[in-house]
């Protein structure tokens, strides 16, 4: 099943990455962490094909929470991801959607805490961005 899901997720960044030159912008590259993340990078700030909060309005950033144990804060905007308002608290087994959340934009880690990403990588305390098109699997918070 894991090995299925990275296949998926390899050809969703390869479509990904082979639209985006018809669209203006030059990717950098595509990556795909252990099956449950995807990330495409362009050359330019702001993608040139934004509209409303997602990349072409369908391609959104998500993120899970996986541990059994804690909740997680996300942002709906990234901009703004320093005002409560634009927060919502993850309890364990929800996702962005489950909170009303159509495309997260970030993930808070609190002060002396790390998060880990899918099975193998860390992430200590503060804001992390979500980009479009990627999906984030917190499996394990500790504090």
């Amino acid at each position: 099943m894991q090995v299925r899901r990275t296949v998926r997720t390899a050809l969703a960044g390869t479509m990904l990455a082979l639209a985006l030159p018809a669209l203006g912008t030059t990717p950098l590259g595509t990556t795909a962490l252990e099956g449950t993340a995807l990330s495409a990078r362009t050359a330019h700030a702001e993608p040139v094909a934004v509209l409303g909060d997602c990349f072409l309005g369908r391609i959104c950033g998500n993120v899970y929470n996986r541990d059994n144990r804690h909740t997680l804060r996300i942002t709906n905007d990234w901009g703004k991801r320093h005002k409560s308002s634009s927060w919502r608290t993850l309890k364990p087994g929800q996702n962005g959607r489950h909170v009303k959340v159509r495309d997260v934009d970030g993930f808070w880690v609190s002060r002396n805490c790390r998060v880990t990403v899918g099975y193998d990588r860390t992430e200590g305390p503060g804001w992390h961005k979500v980009y479009d098109g990627f999906t984030v699997k917190i499996t394990d918070i500790r504090c």
